[in-house]
Order: C-alpha cells, then sequence, then structure tokens
C-alpha cells in the first residue's frame, strides 16, 4: 500500500509474498524480500511488474532483535541503495552497495556489530547507524560508523521519542533530509541533523 497522511491511497499487487517490514521503495520500484527465500526482488510500481531479482548468501534469522523484522534490510542515502545483511556461513554483519537495476553487489564492508543488538539501522552519508530500544518511550542511536574509512565515532548518545513505542521501520530519506519510521501502525518522521548529531521532535 501507498500510504498519504497515513492513509492508504493505492494498494499493489505483489507477485511474491514479502517476508518482515525492512523494504524499500527507490527510483519507482519496490524492493523487497520473498518470504522464505534468500532472493530479493524489484517491483516497478507502474506496471506492478517484476523487473528483477537475485540471491544472496543471508543468514536465515532475523537481522534485528525487532519483532518482523527481516533477514534484509534495505537503506538509500546520498552514495545510492544498500543492503544489510547476515552472511549465512561467517554471520558477519555485511553492508552492501547495491546496484538499483541488477540489485547486484558492487562493493561489501563488514561492519564490526552483531546486528540482533540492534532493534533497527539505516545509513546516511555513507555513515551506519545502530538504533537501539523500538518498545520504549525513548530511544538512542550508540553506534556511528563510517563504513568507508572503517572508522567507529566516539559519541554520545543520541536520543529520541518514539510516541507509540513499538518501532518496526526506521530508514533516512536522502532527498528530504528526514528519517522515516513505522510506529505502531503510525507514519513518521524525525529531522536529523547531521552535523550536530541531534534528532529533533517528531511529526506525525
Amino acid at each position: 500500500m501507498i500510504y498519504i497522511n497515513n492513509k492508504p491511497n493505492r494498494i499493489i499487487t505483489l507477485p511474491y509474498p514479502y517476508s518482515g517490514v525492512n523494504h524499500i521503495v527507490y527510483q519507482g520500484n519496490f524492493i523487497y524480500n520473498i518470504k522464505n527465500k534468500n532472493i530479493i526482488v524489484r517491483i516497478d510500481l507502474i506496471s506492478e511488474i517484476e523487473i528483477q531479482s537475485i540471491e544472496y548468501p543471508v543468514n536465515r534469522e532475523p537481522l534485528y532483535n525487532t519483532p518482523q523484522s527481516s533477514w534484509f534490510d534495505f537503506s538509500i542515502d546520498e552514495n545510492g541503495l544498500w543492503l544489510l545483511y547476515r552472511e549465512i556461513y561467517t554471520k558477519n554483519f555485511i553492508a552492501t552497495k547495491i546496484n538499483p537495476e541488477t540489485l547486484e553487489s558492487q562493493k561489501i564492508w563488514i561492519l564490526p556489530y552483531n546486528p540482533s543488538s540492534l532493534s533497527q539501522a539505516f545509513i546516511a552519508y555513507g555513515i551506519f547507524y545502530g538504533v537501539q530500544y523500538y518498545n520504549k518511550q525513548q530511544s538512542y542511536i550508540d553506534i556511528v560508523y563510517d563504513i568507508y574509512s572503517n572508522i567507529a565515532f566516539t559519541t554520545k548518545r543520541i536520543y529520541f521519542t518514539i510516541p507509540y513505542q513499538y518501532l518496526v521501520q526506521f530508514t533516512y530519506n536522502p532527498y528530504e533530509s528526514k528519517i522515516f519510521a513505522w510506529d505502531n501502525k503510525h507514519l513518521i518522521y524525525y529531522v536529523y541533523n547531521i552535523q550536530r548529531d541531534k534528532i529533533s521532535k517528531c511529526y506525525r
């Protein structure tokens, strides 16, 4: 479904069932994880036709500790489209830049964190941010990691409120410089000032 003002405006029929909530809309496509498969697929939102699909060596466990977490997590930033997942054999936490048309991996980085200790994560300006609690009124970001430089920043916790206390999706939108979240069936967003390491009051 496509939402406007928290209300469905259009219903799209997917060719395959989806798994979890960590999907993304990018360049007119809906990209998601097919249920119970190591496959991600790209659907054109106008024609509702499958354009591309690809299999990744993913560990078949929820990526984060949030209920409904997928095996994969997608993120977009100023650099393009990212895919986060845990590798099937090594269980390394992987961040890979992927081609938005072919969905193929362009480059892979190993992140020095355990994703199951996080509730959500996102990437902005090539920086990985790890989010803690999903079901408390106040949560925080305490992991800030430069993917390209392989440098972990020492930073104070970046606090923000979760008004409905059930945050199952948290993703950065580089076109609006906002973090959009799905909080207990409510679409909300946060304004994040990268330079000041501060998340302002959320908007509903």
